[in-house]
């Protein structure tokens, strides 16, 4: 049995300049971090005698006896790219419910390649196989829409920025150590706000905003980000890097509202102005827009009373973590 835990993840700024229909025409740059809000995936080989071969549980159970028959895409396609033959039963679970803009999608693509693979191979697993083979599954094979950035989070982890080009992606350096991410957490509040939400509508608007009179405001993000990856190399006190952080994810959200009407719906309006009436400084909704969670910017002893805001216990510290995927479970080595 194996089980891989892989972190959820928290753009600051950048978001869409990860798009392939943004960097094919010039480098694009995101900053983001790791938090520790999980995808679990386990896999066990099913007995020979089993009525299926391959078994996946998840929001249903399918059991099929041909891959090509497995419903769920992912699944489907991963299996079929690493041309696995051998029985399986497969099991996932998540802290939070999936659609909800922390890149949960590609933390369970993430999950599953390091899950087979440790099992196939039983070795270390190189980040940068785990997040390649999660951009060819999902934007490859499956066409889904959207950037590269969270395929990379989940594998690598940590704060960190990304650089998309043409030419790849070059992962950045961790610009904070794990002590600091600590302290840093105190200054982070996430909301859950709405339902989940499908994101490829949104995905699809900016990869529009690539080709139209908008890829000035993505040329804008992608300027912000770089810059806040520059500053943030200096050092300096954790508080410091707070106020440096408000104002990028202040100024990329007036950005990002320009990209479509539908990226902040009345009740996301809302709960920002609750958030801000309760000391928040700053406010972003995180992913492609619409609905799933708020991050707010703050000061530490404001951390509670923003909680408090909302009701029935929706929001949390972002608790900043430094490490991707990984494996917590494997019985072959007892």
């Amino acid at each position: 049995m194996i089980t891989t835990k892989t972190p959820l993840r928290v753009s600051f700024i950048g978001g869409g300049t990860d798009y392939p229909s943004f960097f094919n025409q010039t480098d694009g740059c995101v900053v983001g971090s790791t938090v520790d809000l999980n995808v679990y995936v386990t896999i066990l080989q099913l007995p020979l005698f089993a009525r299926e071969k391959f078994r996946f549980t998840y929001r249903k159970t399918e059991s099929v006896d041909s891959i090509d028959d497995m419903k769920h895409p992912v699944t489907r396609e991963l299996i079929k790219y690493f041309r696995w033959d051998t029985p399986l039963n497969i099991a996932t679970m998540a802290d939070v419910p999936g659609s909800s803009g922390l890149g949960s999608s590609s933390s369970f693509t993430v999950g599953l390649a390091l899950a087979l693979k440790k099992f196939e191979f039983q070795t270390s697993v190189d980040p940068k196989f785990l997040a390649e083979t999660a951009v060819h599954i999902e934007r490859g094979i499956l066409q889904e829409p959207g950037g590269l950035q969270d395929q990379y989070h989940a594998s690598f982890g940590g704060f960190r920025s990304y650089s998309f080009s043409k030419s790849g992606v070059t992962v950045g350096k961790k610009l904070l150590t794990g002590g600091q991410l600590d302290q840093l957490s105190r200054y982070f509040t996430l909301v859950s706000v709405g339902q989940g939400r499908d994101s490829s509508q949104l995905a699809e608007a900016t990869s529009r905003a690539s080709s139209t009179e908008k890829f000035q405001e993505l040329l804008a993000l992608r300027d912000l980000s770089r810059n806040l990856s520059h500053l943030l190399q200096k050092p300096q006190q954790i508080s410091n890097i707070a106020l440096t952080l408000f104002d990028a994810i202040e100024e990329g959200w007036k950005i990002k509202r320009k990209f479509d009407d539908s990226i902040a719906p009345s009740n996301v309006l809302e709960a920002i102005n609750t958030g801000k009436r309760a000391g928040a400084i700053t406010a972003k909704l995180c992913g492609a827009g619409a609905s799933g969670f708020l991050l707010f910017g703050h000061k530490p002893e404001d951390q509670e009373q923003i909680i408090n805001a909302f009701p029935n216990k929706y929001g949390f510290p972002a608790i900043f973590t430094d490490s991707g995927g990984k494996v917590i479970l494997d019985s072959s080595s007892d």
